[in-house]
């Protein structure tokens, strides 16, 4: 099992804060805050499952694994968009 610092839980925090400011409009994005807010000291410590052996079950795993889907969705959209781009050259 993954065992993240203090560190990395706040900095994962702080980088789930980030993400949404980026993403978001702001009506959106500001009832999302007052939530992660809200439960602020529950999230940063939240794993993804709370049944042993799954996917990003430990402390902070539900922001890690939040942060990486959003990291696989930029990748993707990436590649979609290369591929927008050779597409419209070669026609």
């Amino acid at each position: 099992m993954k065992d993240l610092t203090q560190e990395q839980l706040i900095e994962n925090y702080q980088k789930l804060l980030n993400v949404i400011d980026e993403t978001f409009d702001e009506e959106r994005g500001t009832k999302l805050k007052e939530m992660y807010t809200f439960f602020e000291d529950r999230m940063i410590v939240a794993p993804a499952s709370g049944k042993p052996n799954y996917h990003y079950c430990f402390a902070g795993g539900y922001i890690e694994h939040v942060l990486h889907i959003v990291e696989c969705a930029k990748q993707i959209k990436q590649v979609f968009e290369r591929s927008e781009e050779h597409t419209s050259e070669l026609q």
